[in-house]
């Protein structure tokens, strides 16, 4: 019930805008009886009280501890991104060859080229004929309107930029995102695509972030985390994974 009054105090100062003194006013009625009740529990806690909030502890640093870790990572990611003009250099200054095909590069940033396209084209040498930067923003909302479903983009010499966004409660779907590339008239059915995602292995350093024991955390999460592939039912067969190490 606390917890509850503090959430609604959070909501009606940020998102409703009330009025310091009207919102103070409401959460002094409602603290004077919750805290009663709160007192009046404390003495559960050694009578095994204790076990559910060990649990809950648990539970809060571990979710708090990815949240934060993914936010370190994408940002170290995106510092390996360049922008779409520098890519365009290297390619015309090292005179890549252009293989046939369709290659979506799945990437966390909607902005630049990401690590996975720039370390293929540099050590491989090559670069597709159609090549898609395929993004998932999940946003929110439970739901995503289908006009607002996918933005696509072209940036030239057969480089495409999507971002597809979904909401929470929804499920990327990329036999979707494939129909609405056919649809613009690229020629990309899954059979023939090849996905190219990053495989990133987590160095806990003394880099400010996080605590040494929250990277350590982190990177055992990371390794036991879902693949990508399964969540956007991606054919494991068609998958080529770039590996990176990031150091947090």
């Amino acid at each position: 019930m606390v917890i509850t009054t503090i959430l609604a105090t959070t909501v009606a100062l940020q998102r409703w805008r009330w009025k310091w003194y009207v919102v103070a006013g409401s959460v002094l009625v409602f603290f004077s009886i919750d805290l009663v009740f709160l007192a009046a529990n404390l003495a559960k806690i050694l009578d095994g009280g204790w076990f559910p909030l060990t649990i809950a502890a648990v539970i809060f640093v571990l979710v708090t501890t990815w949240r934060r870790g993914r936010k370190i990572m994408s940002q170290k990611l995106n510092e390996k991104s360049i922008a779409y003009e520098n890519f365009k250099m290297i390619i015309e200054n090292q005179k890549v060859t252009r293989v046939s095909g369709v290659a979506i590069f799945m990437s966390s940033s909607a902005d630049g080229v990401p690590f996975t396209l720039v370390h293929n084209v540099k050590h491989n040498k090559c670069f597709h004929t159609t090549t898609v930067i395929l993004t998932v923003v999940l946003e929110d909302s439970p739901y995503v309107f289908e006009n607002e479903r996918i933005k696509f983009e072209s940036k030239g010499m057969g480089l495409y930029r999507i971002v597809a966004t979904y909401g929470f409660m929804e499920n990327p779907d990329i036999q979707y995102i494939l129909q609405f590339c056919r649809e613009k008239g690229l020629s990309c059915n899954l059979e023939d695509t090849t996905f190219f995602l990053g495989r990133e292995t987590v160095i806990p350093s003394d880099k400010p972030g996080m605590a040494i024991w929250r990277e350590h955390l982190f990177s055992y999460m990371s390794k036991n985390a879902a693949r990508a592939t399964d969540y956007f039912n991606i054919p494991p067969n068609q998958v080529i994974e770039v590996g990176v190490q990031v150091e947090i």
